[in-house]
């Protein structure tokens, strides 16, 4: 019932069918519809044949030759019927509602038909070609039986990961019972729906210390190797639960802005892009966040906790590119407020990445940068780029795809702002 792709020619004849009947006709309307019908040949070809039997009964007299003619005709007087008064397709109504889940969702379709006709259907193919992120992802095909129904309703469920789906028509074939004829009726029947990313969670990240007062501006969280000594919170690690690291409160930004690298495709894209929809919705509720992905041009601006599914949606139509990474973290570092924050969520380091953050702290910007990492470590070419963003002043994390949750180790804090002479040329990349 369901397939990727086009599996055969069928599949892909109605793909192209589909293509070529909604084509132009997107801006008629919803009340447009598009109906053919073939099976013209079929029924001469019936009526030839029951001639030729009646032309041999006439000549031979013999009682098979007029049953096949009676039998002949009776198909086609009914394959003529069905082909000028068949099913007509009156309305359609469908609506999806999409359930979450952890590594994506479930898409629920409910189809509602109402047809007239005036001889019962013997069966009824219904196709609904989806689009994941504007690419076709699934042609669902329902096969009905519905008789002398007018009012048809069916429910199907489909298992999806993250991303926008959207189908505009819904393609209906109908014919007699032997095959003859058939009729396809094409309605523009659109309908939108998105997949939200999960979530990377992030566990003793920016969780306040009971009882601390020493810095009310500062939160706290677990040390992690390659933090400086001297952000160690001594009285938070007093009370028995491991050394505490002193973060600085982040809430006086104005803004935060969230740039995904998309760059790279496969498990890693997924990955990146549940890294970055952790940070969304860890920012601090009153906080604007700007998200921005490497294959669009566009961002979307969460101004509070209530806005951030706008930026989950944004963030399901993410799609890998072979755009460069770093001239694009340039531009739009650049363009951001100077007070704002920006957090590079990167799947791969180059010399181009690293000459756009060393020029963006050349000129004071907050950088962040996020290193959605495979499951598989390289510890040498990790800390070669975390030794070189320590150099230039970015704070730097990696978080790996198998880590259930957790943050992983290396963490560099925010230095001063280099001089101009400083180079950073960077390691050899990831």
């Amino acid at each position: 019932m369901m397939g990727r792709g086009a599996r055969s020619p069928e599949a892909a004849a109605l793909r192209r069918d589909v293509a070529a009947d909604a084509a132009g006709r997107a801006e008629i309307g919803a009340q447009a519809v598009v109906t053919r019908s073939r099976g013209r040949w079929n029924v001469a070809l019936v009526l030839s044949a029951a001639a030729l039997f009646g032309g041999l009964g006439a000549w031979d007299g013999g009682w098979a030759a007029w049953f096949l003619c009676y039998t002949l005709l009776v198909v086609g007087a009914y394959a003529v019927i069905a082909h000028a008064a068949g099913c007509r397709v009156a309305a359609v109504a469908r609506l999806a509602e999409v359930r979450q889940g952890e590594s994506g969702g479930e898409l629920r379709v409910t189809v509602e038909l109402k047809v007239r006709t005036v001889l019962p259907l013997a069966r009824m193919t219904v196709a609904e070609p989806w689009l994941r992120n504007g690419e076709l992802f699934v042609e669902r095909k329902t096969l009905l039986f519905p008789g002398w129904r007018s009012s048809i309703r069916y429910e199907y469920a489909m298992a999806v990961p993250r991303g926008v789906y959207r189908s505009e028509v819904l393609t209906v074939f109908s014919g007699d019972l032997f095959g003859t004829t058939f009729r396809r009726t094409i309605r523009p029947s659109k309908v939108e729906c998105a997949v939200w990313p999960a979530p990377y969670v992030r566990v003793g990240e920016r969780t306040a210390a009971a009882g601390t007062a020493a810095d009310p501006g500062a939160s706290v969280r677990d040390y992690a190797p390659g933090d400086a000594p001297s952000a160690i919170h001594w009285k938070a690690s007093a009370k028995g639960c491991g050394l505490k690291v002193k973060e600085p409160d982040r809430s006086a930004e104005e803004s935060t802005l969230l740039l995904l690298d998309t760059s790279v495709d496969g498990p890693l894209l997924e990955h990146a892009v549940s890294v970055c929809a952790g940070e969304l919705l860890a920012a601090d509720p009153g906080r604007t966040v700007r998200v921005a992905c490497l294959d669009r041009d566009d961002t979307v601006v969460c101004r509070n906790a209530a806005e951030r599914g706008e930026g989950l949606r944004y963030l399901a139509a993410a799609r890998a590119c072979g755009k460069p990474y770093g001239a694009w973290v340039l531009r739009n570092g650049l363009a951001a407020e100077k007070d704002a924050a920006l957090c590079c969520i990167v799947s791969r380091f180059d010399f181009g990445l690293f000459d756009a953050l060393r020029r963006l702290r050349l000129r004071g910007r907050k950088i962040e940068v996020i290193y959605a990492a495979p499951d598989a470590a390289d510890a040498f070419r990790e800390e070669q780029t975390a030794r070189a963003l320590e150099t230039i002043g970015c704070a730097f994390r990696i978080v790996r795809a198998n880590n259930g949750g957790a943050v992983a180790a290396v963490r560099v804090p925010e230095g001063a702002v280099p001089s101009a002479s400083a180079d950073a040329g960077g390691p050899e990349p990831l």
